[in-house]
């Protein structure tokens, strides 16, 4: 299944004049302030129904909303040449710093501050064609952060086999809050403690 756009009647906006670009950086701001806001929120929650659907979730973890009220980042693909140029949504990658207890597995957990992976999803018919490399690789260069250094929430297996295919991310560190680090994490940061916080 892949995303178009649930446009309204009579509407002649496409999904390329709204992404102009292969790749989109949307954040709270960028995706209130746009004027094609309404249809950035159609996109978004049904491509957060498409990722909850895929992990066997109950409840989508991606919508409009919850965009508009945190300062995650999702970084959007789209496929400007399909449907007759009017272009088609890829799938998206969303990224977020939390405040986690993180543990190398032999010591106490310790607060750190971590950009996190909080959501992944490429549609279906885009899969196995380099998409989720080329979104990733965009978001981490951008972001200026190797994939080690971040924790993963949640992450399906899929995500666990790409990981390990392109990064050689293998040595798994599961957290006791869901989220998955690895090891490298723990051997090339130096993770300071946070008192009182």
């Amino acid at each position: 299944m892949s995303v178009r756009v649930a446009m309204s009647a009579g509407s002649s906006v496409s999904v390329r004049t709204i992404f102009p670009r292969s790749i989109t950086l949307l954040t709270a701001e960028t995706a209130r302030s746009s004027p094609h806001h309404l249809k950035i929120k159609k996109i978004l929650n049904e491509l957060g129904l498409l990722s909850a659907e895929s992990q066997g979730l109950k409840h989508s973890i991606t919508t409009f909303d919850k965009l508009v009220e945190s300062d995650h980042k999702i970084y959007l693909a789209i496929d400007p040449e399909e449907n007759d140029d009017d272009g088609e949504v890829v799938g998206f990658l969303k990224l977020g710093e939390k405040r986690l207890f993180v543990t190398d597995g032999s010591e106490p957990a310790w607060p750190a501050n971590i950009q996190c992976v909080l959501d992944f999803y490429i549609c279906a018919k885009y899969q196995r064609h380099g998409w989720g490399r080329h979104l990733f690789e965009h978001a981490i260069e951008n972001e200026d952060i190797e994939p080690w250094n971040m924790a993963y929430d949640r992450p399906s297996e899929k995500l666990i086999n790409f990981l390990a295919k392109y990064y050689r991310l293998t040595d798994v560190v599961e957290q006791p809050n869901r989220y998955v680090m690895y090891r490298d994490y723990f051997i090339n940061t130096s993770v300071k403690y946070v008192q009182g916080r």
